[in-house]
Formats: structure tokens, C-alpha cells, sequence
């Protein structure tokens, strides 16, 4: 807990679920929240009999009586706002809307967009024990074909909408509204001015370097 702190708090670095979700979970548990870590499969973009792994985390937390979805940890998919678990009407999440199907014993977390409804992950039913989330982060982190480890993926909410950078390409949605605004970035000095002022991170030059260096490494688009 003291290394995410000072990553994602006191360096301004950013994080992935297992690292975000893990922090929030600690600071409402030490306030008195009834919290605990829900495990997901990850179906954005997959196709409907692809099995995913559970290779995301999100929080469940209990509060007068209503079980609710908590998530801060999900780039453009994640809701802004808690969710109830035992609710299937649409939910006013921020700037997005969501509703929850059942899917045999576990729930289909969808985000309504221009097209219609977009798969966000499936939310598994039992409360995994510590070794699973770390099972799940070693996973996420370190294996050679993980999205995170051979990407750049940055997401933001912002004003109405969110902001989404994947290797060279910056997105702004609006999941209602309109397509996204999309433009690619090339320079250095471009990738420094975006991830500051777009998305809040503090980038030290050296960190930026190896950005640089390992988007030069990726094959074309």
C-alpha cells in the first residue's frame, strides 16, 4: 500500500485496476466502508465465445443495505460514479450511462455508446482471496503478451466525457453524443504536453524516454 501511494498519489504516475482498485479498497475499508475485491473477465472488443481470464479487479461495496459496484480502475469503460449490483434498469454513471444483465451466476457490466450497448467486463460472484488478486496482477503485469505491458493505454474522465490514449493515438468521447475525436501524436514534445496537461501525469524526461523508445518498437498501425 505505501509503494501504490507514493506511485499513484504522491508521484502522480498512474496505475492499472489491480493497483488503483486495491488503494481505493484500502482507504474505504479504513474509513469504515464495508469493502471488498470483485474479479472480472474483460469482454470489451472480444468475441461472444471468446472466454476471457479474470484479469480485472474492481470493489463491491455494502452500504445501507445496497450492494454496489465500485471502479476506478477500467480506462474509458470504468463508471464514474458507484453502481447497484442488484439493479437491470440503465444507471447514470458520470458522464456515461450503464446497466448490469445476468449472465448465469455472474454480471455483464454494459456502457450505453452512439451505436448502442458496448460489453464492459463480466463481474464474477464470489469474493477472491488475496492469492487470486495476486495471481491476477502477476498476470496483468507481467506476462509477454499483455495488453498493459505492450501498450501505452493513459484514460481520464474528463468534462463530459473521457479521454483515452492507446500508443500514438488520442481519442476524446462523448459515449452519446458523437464519434470520437481522434488524432495521432508524433513528437516527443507532443506526448510530454498530453500526458501533463491532458491527463494530469507527472512524466519524469527518463520516463518519457523509455515511452518513446518502446513506441518506436511497436509494428506500424
Amino acid at each position: 500500500l505505501d509503494g501504490l501511494h507514493a506511485k499513484m498519489v504522491r508521484q502522480r504516475r498512474g496505475g492499472y485496476c489491480f493497483e488503483q482498485n486495491t488503494l481505493m479498497r484500502s482507504a474505504l475499508t479504513a474509513i469504515g466502508f464495508d469493502a471488498h475485491a470483485m474479479e472480472a473477465r474483460i469482454r470489451s472488443g472480444v468475441p461472444a465465445d471468446v472466454v476471457t481470464a479474470r484479469t480485472h479487479l474492481a470493489t463491491r461495496v455494502v452500504l445501507d443495505g445496497a450492494t454496489l459496484l465500485v471502479d476506478v480502475g477500467c480506462g474509458v469503460l470504468a463508471p464514474t460514479a458507484p453502481l447497484a449490483l442488484a439493479s437491470r434498469d440503465t444507471q447514470a454513471a458520470g458522464s456515461g450511462l450503464y446497466r448490469l444483465l445476468d449472465v448465469g451466476d455472474e454480471l455483464l457490466l454494459q456502457q450505453r455508446e452512439l451505436a448502442g450497448w458496448k460489453d464492459c467486463y463480466q463481474l464474477q460472484p464470489s469474493v477472491p482471496h488475496a492469492i487470486d488478486c495476486e495471481m491476477g496482477n502477476w498476470f496483468v503485469a507481467t506476462w509477454p503478451k499483455s495488453m498493459l505491458g505492450a501498450n501505452l493505454l493513459v484514460g481520464r474522465a474528463i468534462e463530459g466525457g473521457r479521454l483515452r490514449l492507446f500508443n500514438r493515438r488520442l481519442s476524446a468521447f462523448q459515449p452519446e453524443h458523437a464519434a470520437p475525436v481522434e488524432r495521432d501524436l508524433h513528437t516527443r514534445a507532443e506526448f510530454a504536453d498530453v500526458l501533463a496537461d491532458g491527463f494530469g501525469l507527472d512524466v519524469a524526461p527518463a520516463d518519457l524516454d523509455a515511452v518513446m523508445a518502446a513506441l518506436d518498437r511497436l509494428p506500424p498501425a
